[in-house]
Order: C-alpha cells, then sequence, then structure tokens
C-alpha cells in the first residue's frame, strides 16, 4: 500500500471560467424586459382613448371618484341631466348597475375635469373624477354657420376640405378640440383662434351617410348658436346718377255704362208737289142751267202731265 508522501500536494481540478453572455443575448433581454415592462404599466394604468373634452349628460344619477374602482371614494353624486365635461375615456374596474330602468355593465370609466361648467379643480381641488361610461349620453349642441364655411377632415386649415356649407347651415356639434391656428373673414368680420368643432350632422343628415367619415372640423368662431338674420340694403346712388323711378301701376278704367241709342223720328210724309202743268189749264165756260165748268180742259192735246188727275178722275175715285 503506498501512502501519500509528506511533500505530495493534492491536485485541484481545473476551475471553469465563467462564461460572458454575447452582445447580441444582451439586446434581445433587454428589449423583452421593455415589453414586459410596459405591459404591466399597460394593465396597471388606465389607457386614454379619447383625445378632446366632449359634453356628456347623465342619464341617471351617477357617482363621481376619486379613481377607477367602485371602492374608491366618492366625491360627488350628479343627478340626471348634469352635464359634464370628459377628458378622457379609461379602462378601469368592473362595474354593474341599473340606470333609467336598463341593467349596464363594463370597465369603462369617464375622466371627468369639469361639472356644470365649472372644474373639478375648483370645486375639489384635484384635477379629475373618475364615473361608469355607461351612466352617460354624448350631447350635441346645434349651431348655424355665420358664413360659408369649410369642413375638413381634421382640426387644421391644412386639411382637405369635404364640403363647404352656405349661410344659417345646421350642424350638430358634438365637442369643440384644439387644433392649428386659423384667421379669416366672417361675416364683414375678422375672427382667429385655434377651437374647432367637431360636427357630426348636417342639416339634419349624418356625416358618415353624407361622406364615409364619422366626423367633420371647422373652426368654431364661424358658427352661431341662432341663424343669422338677412337683411336686404338698398343700395345707395352713386354721384352723377339718376335713379330711375319706381315703376307705377297704372290703375285700370272703370267701364262706362253703353249709352241708349235714340230712335230717329220717322219723318212725316211731305206731300207731292203739284206739278206747275197741272195748273196749266183752261177755264171751261159753265153749263147754262147747272152752272158748273163742263169740263178742264189742258193746254196740252195729249192731256193732263204725269201726276195730274182731271176732276173726273178725282170724281171716279
Amino acid at each position: 500500500m503506498i501512502g501519500v508522501l509528506p511533500n505530495e500536494v493534492p491536485v485541484l481540478p481545473p476551475t471553469r471560467r465563467p462564461h460572458r453572455a454575447s452582445l447580441p443575448s444582451l439586446i434581445v433581454t433587454s428589449i423583452l424586459s421593455a415589453m414586459l415592462v410596459f405591459a404591466i404599466g399597460a394593465v396597471s394604468s388606465p389607457g386614454e382613448v379619447l383625445g378632446a373634452t366632449i359634453s356628456k349628460t347623465a342619464i341617471c344619477s351617477a357617482n363621481l371618484r376619486t379613481s377607477t374602482s367602485t371602492s374608491a371614494r366618492v366625491r360627488k353624486l350628479v343627478t340626471t341631466g348634469t352635464r359634464v365635461s370628459v377628458a378622457a375615456s379609461v379602462t378601469g374596474g368592473s362595474w354593474r348597475t341599473t340606470c333609467a330602468g336598463k341593467a349596464v355593465s363594463g370597465r369603462s370609466w369617464y375622466r371627468i375635469s369639469a361639472i356644470g361648467g365649472k372644474s373639478v379643480k375648483s370645486l375639489f381641488g384635484v384635477s379629475y373624477l373618475y364615473a361608469a361610461a355607461g351612466l352617460f349620453k354624448t350631447t350635441t349642441i346645434t349651431r348655424y354657420a355665420g358664413c360659408r364655411a369649410n369642413l375638413r377632415t381634421s382640426a387644421a386649415s391644412s386639411a382637405p376640405s369635404r364640403t363647404i356649407i352656405a349661410l344659417n347651415m345646421k350642424v350638430l356639434v358634438t365637442t369643440s378640440v384644439a387644433g392649428s391656428s386659423y384667421s379669416t373673414t366672417c361675416s364683414g368680420k375678422n375672427v382667429s383662434g385655434n377651437r374647432w368643432y367637431r360636427i357630426s350632422s348636417v342639416n339634419g343628415k349624418t356625416v358618415k351617410s353624407l361622406y364615409g367619415v364619422s366626423y367633420l372640423y371647422s373652426a368654431s368662431l364661424l358658427f352661431t348658436p341662432s341663424p343669422t338674420t338677412v337683411t336686404a340694403s338698398t343700395p345707395s346712388p352713386t354721384a352723377g346718377s339718376t335713379v330711375a323711378p319706381e315703376n307705377v301701376p297704372t290703375p285700370t278704367p272703370k267701364p262706362s255704362a253703353t249709352p241708349t241709342a235714340t230712335p230717329t223720328p220717322t219723318p212725316a210724309p211731305t206731300a207731292a208737289p203739284t206739278h206747275p202743268s197741272c195748273t196749266a189749264r183752261t177755264s171751261s165756260p159753265r153749263h147754262p142751267s147747272s152752272g158748273r165748268a163742263r169740263g178742264v180742259r189742258w193746254q196740252s192735246s195729249s192731256g193732263p202731265p204725269t201726276g195730274c188727275r182731271s176732276r173726273s178722275d178725282r170724281t171716279r175715285s
């Protein structure tokens, strides 16, 4: 049996050098870690789906809470018909309730920035309160074009115009959004700003049915709450011009009565004149016993002229 020599030192197995990860592996690991962090953050924090303040009206009584959970503190109970300004729609805890006689449920919550025209900050000292989205409906307001206005695909003067509406055309506005600045003239007045109306209906027809998109946008200062009264102006005559008189209608003369014809009297018959020859006769001696003239003898041998009758002719007739 061979023993261990006094000066013998036991030999240890060689140590393995630690493996150093390659650069590509580190990059892939970093990307996966970032994606995981983003996913966790997306689940744990609400995600915004609206980009502008929208007016909503409570369909029934609704609790306004400090966060998107039914267990969060209630800061305000709004009644039916209360208008609120919604800054965003976010996803939060599940809720279930009855509103206006209907069972509603979901996980969508409204992030509310104002109540009845007053900011949440001024009322409760916080920027936002939250309420279940199913307890509200979109509020639209009616506006009328104060002049010709372009309806564009987005809230920018450079966006394509889908149509131009005329004076007093009625539109339904769902909200007012901030967009690019504009400066123009409307009804003789210079207007400028950066607020745009999001329009859902034009003259009683939905934008979707007319143009195939849900909304169109137009500069808010081009619209008025009521139709504009158009007054017809009389042009002033220029120097040296003569104003033509207005055509005055000539009255129609009244018809006069038809005069009755006066009958012409029938002239009395005039006795035929005695022919001068009828007197041209010679007296005849009278009969000695009776004293009568024996007859008339005409001077003409041919007898009495035409139209003259002798005494004997007259006696016979």
